[in-house]
């Protein structure tokens, strides 16, 4: 018998240790990784004008003799976007039609009238279970890709450039703005200063690994590693450089900064949630896939 659970405050916590722990369970990436959830909780928040008790307010977890078996999360933006973190890929049929269900009550609550939910590729069962509930398969999927970590890389970066630690949130929300095309709005700059602000008070941000590359005192490019110690992994969130700045391999030396310190801790592999070239170009390779099921609630 399972119980629904809603997320309190200090559950956040408790989330961020079953994905720890599910990845270990895997051996391989399934759920969400500590990065999405502090990134999500913080900086996407802030920019989605989301509070935390919404944000908490959207997520269930469910548990079997006390023991959290599964979670069903969401980024927090009220767009029928559901996600679920599983123990298991053989999920039983009564866990299964409670996620169900309740991805569709997010859906009828979502400003689109519809969910979207990420599903991992090998999970059948889930799969099996959205056809028959009338979801249908979209065109884009999530893909994860990995990189080993067995050498050491080259951080060199051009003449001008430099790397430095930089706590100008002005100059970081204009980076970040530049880097995502979003400089033109203005209100949304100002909700990135709070939401890079909050970025910093999550339980998992280590500023070392928190990678700024300058130019003339301004900040250019970044790159923010994630250091799953348990599991010895990073995961890399957010990679981005000022378009004026592009294509002299900022953000390449940005990541092989921050994969050589954390190798240096005992990291074997980093990974990103992404399958652009740039990525498969310094030596990252898929390796996952979550398939993206939608149904409308209308």
């Amino acid at each position: 018998m399972y119980t629904r659970k809603k997320c309190e405050k200090e559950d956040v916590w408790v989330i961020r240790d079953f994905l720890k722990e599910t990845y270990k369970k895997f051996g391989e990436k399934v759920n969400w990784h500590i990065d999405r959830l502090n990134f999500t909780y913080s900086m996407s928040r802030h920019m989605n004008e989301v509070t935390e008790e919404a944000y908490r307010e959207a997520i269930t977890m469910y548990l079997k003799d006390d023991v959290l078996e599964a979670v069903l999360l969401t980024e927090g933006e009220n767009r029928g976007e559901a996600f679920f973190e599983i123990s298991s890929l053989d999920i039983d049929d009564e866990l299964k039609h409670m996620m169900f269900n309740d991805a569709d009550i997010l859906g009828q609550k979502s400003e689109h009238d519809f969910v979207q939910l990420r599903l991992h590729s090998h999970a059948k069962v889930l799969l099996d279970e959205a056809v028959k509930r009338g979801y249908e398969k979209v065109d884009w999927s999530e893909v994860t890709m990995k990189k080993i970590l067995d050498n050491q890389e080259d951080e060199v970066l051009p003449e001008g450039y430099e790397f430095i630690t930089h706590d100008n949130f002005e100059d970081k929300a204009n980076a970040h703005a530049h880097a995502f095309g979003y400089h033109d709005k203005k209100d949304v700059v100002i909700r990135s200063i709070a939401g890079l602000k909050e970025l910093r008070n999550m339980q998992d941000y280590n500023k070392s690994y928190d990678i700024t590359v300058g130019y003339k005192g301004n900040e250019v490019a970044f790159a923010t590693m994630w250091y799953d110690s348990d599991n010895q992994i990073g995961i890399l969130e957010p990679v981005g450089t000022h378009e004026d700045h592009r294509r002299l391999g900022l953000a390449k030396a940005a990541i092989y900064r921050g994969c050589n310190l954390i190798r240096e801790q005992g990291a074997t592999a980093v990974y990103v949630g992404s399958d652009q070239d740039f990525y498969k170009a310094i030596g990252f390779t898929p390796i996952s896939t979550d398939y993206v099921y939608k149904k409308s609630m209308k």
